[in-house]
């Protein structure tokens, strides 16, 4: 039995993995990785923030 790093379910079978974490489910697997990692757009807006600050 494996147990899913977002939604602490147990399951068996097939795992997805992302960041040596393990999930139950594809959905699972994107939600975490919105939330831990943050959106695309919000680190690209990050990123541009930061180029604005030091110019």
């Amino acid at each position: 039995m494996k147990e899913c790093a977002w939604c602490g379910t147990d399951f068996r079978g097939k795992a997805f993995e992302l960041n040596d974490e393990q999930f139950c489910s594809e959905q699972c697997m994107e939600e975490y990785r919105k939330e831990e990692l943050g959106d695309e757009d919000e680190v690209e807006a990050a990123e541009t923030a930061e180029v604005a600050e030091d110019g």
